[in-house]
Order: C-alpha cells, then structure tokens, then sequence
C-alpha cells in the first residue's frame, strides 16, 4: 500500500554537548563563565555538571541553512572559550580523575543516584552525547520505528574509546549507556522492540515512568521532578513536534551534519515517496520492495549493537548496512545537501571512526597502564579531539 506523501520541508535540529577544559586538556568546571557571557545568544545552554556547556541548535527545513546558523554557534562558543583560555571539546570525560563536579541544587540529581547508585550517575554525567530532533510525521509510528531502526549509526559517530579511564571497546555512549549505567532498566536506557501503536508508546511512558518513581524512593517528591518522558534516556523518544534520537557520541560538525543528512535523506526518502516501513520477518532480509522499506528486525539490530561496540566499522556487517542507510539517505535528499553525507562514506572506505583514531593515539603514548588510562595522558587524548573538532570546524566556516 502506497502511503500518502509528506509535501512540507522536514525539520532537523541538533544538540551537542561540550567538554570545558584547559589549555592542557585537563577537565575545568567554568562552564557557567561560558554560559553567562554576554556573547551568548542563548544558544549555549547549562547541562548537568559545571565542566559541560551544551549547543543547541534551531531548527531548518535544509541542511545548508543547519550547517550555517549551527556553525556561527559553535564559533561563537569557541570565540568565548578562547577569551576565557578554555577550550571546549565533544568528548566524553577519558580519565580517570573524574574531575566533572555535578551542579548542587536539584533534588533531581540526588533521585537519581537513590535508583542508579553514585558510581552509574556519575558515569552518566561523563558522556556526552549528540542529539537530533526531527519533524514528526502524520504516521509517527512508522517514523519511531524507522529511526529506531537506523540505530547502528552510533558506530559512525564514536570519538570516545575511554570512559573515566576504562576501555569502553569502539563505542562509549551506547556501550557504558546500555550495558552498563541502565543496565537493570531496559525501558528507561537501552533499545527496546519496536512500537505497535501509539497507545503501546503511551504505555511504555508510564510504566517506565512509574517504575523510576518506586525506586526513587521517595515517591511524592519524585513525582514533582519527573514528568512522562523525563525518565526515558533511551536512543529514541517521541517529544511535543519531533522523534528524537540520541544515540551518538559527541563528535565535530562535519560528522554531526553527516548524522543530520543520514536521518533527513532516509526520513524524506520514505515519507515523501509515500513509502509504507515494514519490519523483518524471519529469514527475510532488509531492504525494500515497490512500497514499503523494510527494516531490520529488532534481534538483529540487538546483533547489530553488540557488533558495533565490539568491532566498530571493521564489522561487514556494519559496513553493509550503514551503506544502505547512507544510499537511501543520498535518494532522499536534494542534491545539494548529499556532499553532507561524505564523511560516513570516507569512514566506510576506511573503516574507521574517531574512536580508532584516538585509540591509536593512545597506543602511540603509551597511555594505558595496566586497565587504566593514565590521567596525563588522557588529558593529552582529550586535547587532540579538541584539535579534531577546531580543524574541521575552522575549515567548514572557510568553505
């Protein structure tokens, strides 16, 4: 069955969390010196900790009009870090020192720890993450389902090999997020199956809402400081007017704009074609027919994500059908936009993300002694992302 096409632009959004630090790479907690600076438009807003500024971005109906507004963001952030003698970095927090204080104030964060426990609230405080919000569509399920589905992207998207110290294998977020931080909460952290309906998502909104209360402890002060959706730290969620998707480390612009096409361009492949989403049935592969895309089944993104925290883009199997989103994406965008999808065919061909990059490097120090990344050294890792991220950000404004 042919679906009715979508006609109006498809929005995307962007969020990006930051790493304040010193010249050296070493953790600072002066992100408020940031935030209150008069060349903040708004644009910068406070995150959990005070080593952490987040950027937000407005939302646009194409990519160009994203990349420009974002960028002029993210040079004004880095305009302010410099004339502060910080640096702001995408990355999550590599040592061991644990040096990211959380901010006082929020009976919130202490609700955390009562059901998380101090050391997973803490690691949750420690990565960071990229966010992107899309436009909702009329069939909303069928969008969730087709975002959740593109879930193996994550692996195009990691920067950070270390969380803390620890080896988090190729992929932090997903991996530390999932396996380890909610891992006795799969309704509230990790990839759960498909949505049926939206009644089905109301559902899952409650029970995973009031099962975050009980544990809280204390039931009634909780319930003033959690609403429906505010327990879901899962890779997906349905908000007021997007889906958004959550899975991804912190990363440079380039790579995030690469994101931003990748959801666009499937997005607008299947809704303005009018195209029906189908999940796998056993024994059958994913891919499309006349009408309908069809999407991997949810055990097999399951392997998916088990593989890509492992292995990374040295899985075929990653590779295989990361270049199927990316071929779909490259339809379903304009064809100015499809230069922003370039990045993740370069990681394709070369089978490497910026996690193995810093991992190298890492190894070229010598930096792990015994299962520990050694604080010095991690502060030095830490700077050479930040050396990543200015580049590409420098050479995107030059072009």
């Amino acid at each position: 069955m042919v679906r009715m096409k979508t006609q109006t632009p498809t929005k995307v959004g962007l969020e990006l969390e930051l790493l304040v630090t010193d010249k050296d790479g070493k953790v600072v907690n002066k992100a408020d010196e940031i935030l209150k600076h008069p060349s903040n438009n708004g644009a910068l807003v406070k995150e959990s900790t005070y080593g952490v500024v987040e950027a937000v971005s407005k939302p646009f109906g194409t990519l160009p009009e994203l990349e420009k507004d974002f960028r002029s963001d993210l040079l004004t952030l880095e305009n302010i870090a410099n004339s502060l003698g910080l640096i702001a970095v995408p990355i999550s927090e590599l040592s061991p020192e644990r040096s990211l204080v959380r901010r006082t104030g929020s009976p919130r964060y202490q609700l955390n720890i009562n059901v998380l426990g101090e050391e997973k609230a803490n690691m949750s405080n420690s990565v960071l993450g990229t966010h992107i919000h899309v436009d909702k569509q009329s069939d909303v399920i069928s969008q969730y389902n087709l975002m959740q589905s593109m879930d193996p992207m994550f692996v195009l998207l990691s920067t950070s090999p270390y969380l803390m110290g620890k080896n988090t294998l190729n992929d932090c977020r997903v991996n530390v997020y999932r396996n380890e931080i909610f891992e006795n909460f799969p309704l509230q952290g990790q990839l759960i199956d498909y949505a049926k309906d939206m009644n089905h998502i109301e559902q899952l909104n409650e029970t995973r809402h009031s099962q975050w209360i009980e544990r809280t402890g204390k039931k009634d002060m909780a319930k003033e400081f959690y609403h429906l959706d505010d327990t879901c730290w899962g890779p997906i969620r349905i908000r007021e007017n997007t889906v958004e998707v959550r899975s991804a480390d912190a990363n440079t612009l380039s790579n995030i704009m690469a994101m931003a096409a990748l959801f666009k361009g499937v997005n607008d492949y299947v809704f303005k074609k009018g195209r029906g989403v189908r999940i796998q049935e056993e024994k059958e592969s994913y891919g499309m027919n006349e009408s309908d895309i069809i999407i991997p089944s949810y055990s097999n993104l399951k392997q998916m994500e088990t593989e890509g925290i492992r292995y990374g883009l040295k899985s075929g199997n990653i590779r295989d059908y990361l270049s199927h989103l990316i071929n779909i994406a490259n339809d379903g965008l304009d064809e100015s936009e499809r230069k922003y999808l370039n990045p993740f065919k370069d990681m394709i061909r070369t089978q490497e993300n910026i996690a193995n990059v810093l991992h190298h490097y890492s190894r070229e120090l010598g930096a792990v002694k015994g299962e520990l990344l050694r604080p010095e050294y991690a502060n030095q890792m830490t700077s050479r992302m930040g050396q990543i991220y200015q580049k590409d950000l420098y050479n995107a404004a030059a072009n």
